[in-house]
């Protein structure tokens, strides 16, 4: 799960070598705040919550289903998985959505969300 959430910070965060001080100070205030508040030991005091993720192998299928039992949406991203494990982490994450009345929206080439039936996915074009 920690490398769940510093794969949010990295996304958040952004390290650009080329910025002026001014954005360096704010990044680093952001990043303090995050470090504060964003931390797996305090998810719990949060009304919403969105785990993004990044799938190494097939073995982490249980950890995003696990979030999705508790009611948490989960940005699945499966670029880093070969061709085969894609598409098994992609049907066994379906499986335990369908099960809980959920839902699974493609947002992108390799980019899925997943949520319980009480947080809704709606595509706006």
């Amino acid at each position: 799960m920690m490398g769940v959430l510093d794969n949010l910070k990295k996304w958040i965060i952004d390290e650009d070598s080329d910025a002026s001080e001014d954005t360096e100070s704010e990044n680093r205030k952001q990043s303090a705040f995050q470090m504060d508040f964003q931390k797996e030991e305090n998810i719990e005091n949060f009304d919403a919550v969105i785990i993004v993720a990044r799938p190494k192998t097939f073995k982490d299928a249980q950890k995003l289903c696990d979030q999705i039992k508790k009611g948490r949406a989960v940005m699945v991203n499966l670029s880093g998985l070969v061709p085969e494990e894609k598409q098994r982490l992609i049907d066994f994450v379906s499986g335990v959505v369908m099960a809980q009345d959920g839902l699974i929206a493609k947002v992108y080439d390799n980019v899925y969300v997943c949520a319980n039936k009480n947080i809704g996915i709606i595509n706006v074009k």
